[in-house]
């Protein structure tokens, strides 16, 4: 039969075109309506590979995947073993270069320190004579 049959709103396929489908689904996945070809990444058709080539491409991407994992973690490591060598290369002062370094410093703050009251102290006393009249 030539015609198909509407049978309360489903169509029926006649022979003729079940066998036309079933031609066309026999065809690679490009040939079929303009659609490309089923990838599984640039130029890797999978309508045209076996189950053993594509189990073997699956295992180079894994490995591929794991070696790339533990570069990235050898680079994680090596950069704490970086900071390591980079510490050691610091040319550190003795404890007494810091320690009369450390003293200076606060000598120096406090210094400062009182020279700033004196001189807050003697303009405050200025200021009442000034104001006081």
């Amino acid at each position: 039969t030539d015609t198909d049959t509407d049978t309360g709103g489903a169509r029926v396929q006649s022979d003729a075109d079940a066998a036309g489908s079933a031609n066309a689904a026999q065809q690679p996945a490009a040939d079929v309506a303009g659609t490309p070809a089923d990838t599984v990444g640039p130029g890797i058709d999978t309508a045209r590979l076996s189950t053993e080539e594509i189990q073997r491409q699956m295992g180079e991407l894994r490995r591929a995947k794991e070696d790339q994992e533990a570069a990235l973690a050898a680079k994680e490591g090596s950069l704490a073993s970086g900071v390591l060598e980079e510490v050691g290369l610091i040319q550190w002062p003795s404890f007494g270069s810091a320690f009369v370094n450390t003293l200076l410093v606060v000598a120096i703050v406090l210094a400062t320190s009182f020279t700033l009251f004196g001189v807050n102290t003697a303009l405050t006393e200025l200021s009442g004579v000034i104001y006081a009249k």
